[in-house]
């Protein structure tokens, strides 16, 4: 199932809506940028949008078809279009026809003959993404006739699977983590991405990487911490460790109000607050 929570008046977060519409598990949520909802589950392949009605509830828009196994990693780029990665091997895009609002299969990429570990929106419209070969692709769009995308860098050396990619505003350099336990930080010098910085501490598979808004970085991990990173003297370091979770942690997100949330194995849902500069 899927639940949307809404801040009470003293701060609070409540299940407000459950949407049990899934067959299987879910795998992936993602909030497109005009509101709608996109879900994924390892019932049937598929991916599904879901918009708002006035009773602040989500029904079913439209099912998109075109993966033969689970998709694992949705992103949408600059110019709306959908981009998703499934263990199946495959890119699909996704183009949204602007008379009917629903989206259509555009383009089908098999690059590799492993699952797609992730796909991640960059700030200029091009898109990066991850396999089980391990390596970091970027892919750009060089057909003005068709809009097809090409992968244009295919970057080799991270050695372990990457499970997650953040684009950061520094310079528009990527933060890519895993398998690995550390991160890496890749700068673009001329049109190509080099690594820069290696970041260690996690003693686990490194599961999400965000970029929070006093700009530094937070890191979850599956060793039960998350990890915030400051940019000092053009590096990163530790800044803060946060414990408080007893399972790994699969997933975070800033809310609009400062607070972290980070989500893990154990089914609880934890926010933490800024205090001095400190969670």
């Amino acid at each position: 199932s899927i639940m949307i929570w809404e801040e009470s008046e003293v701060g609070n977060y409540v299940n407000k809506v459950t949407i049990n519409q899934m067959v299987g598990k879910v795998l992936c949520l993602y909030l497109l940028k005009d509101g709608r909802l996109v879900s994924t589950s390892d019932g049937d392949n598929t991916i599904k949008i879901w918009v708002a009605d006035n009773s602040k509830s989500f029904t079913s828009q439209q099912t998109l078809t075109g993966h033969n196994k689970n998709v694992i990693s949705i992103t949408q780029i600059k110019d709306d279009r959908l981009v998703t990665g499934s263990m199946d091997n495959a890119i699909i895009i996704w183009k949204e026809n602007q008379h009917t609002h629903s989206f259509e299969l555009s383009q089908r990429i098999i690059e590799t003959e492993s699952p797609v570990t992730v796909v991640y929106g960059m700030f200029d419209n091009r898109f990066a993404s991850s396999a089980g070969d391990t390596k970091l692709r970027i892919w750009k769009e060089t057909d003005e006739f068709s809009r097809n995308f090409s992968c244009t860098q295919v970057i080799e050396g991270t050695k372990k699977n990457i499970l997650t990619i953040c684009q950061i505003l520094q310079e528009g350099q990527l933060i890519t983590g895993g398998d690995g336990k550390s991160m890496v930080r890749w700068k673009e010098v001329k049109d190509k991405f080099q690594p820069m910085q290696k970041l260690t501490g996690h003693e686990g598979a490194i599961s999400a990487i965000i970029q929070l808004y006093d700009m530094r970085i937070a890191s979850a991990s599956r060793d039960r911490t998350v990890r915030l990173w400051e940019w000092k003297n053009d590096s990163f370091i530790i800044s803060e460790i946060i414990r408080d979770y007893e399972h790994g942690i699969f997933n975070l997100i800033q809310l609009k109000d400062g607070r972290i949330a980070g989500t893990s194995s154990d089914k609880k849902i934890i926010l933490w607050r800024n205090r001095n500069d400190m969670y």
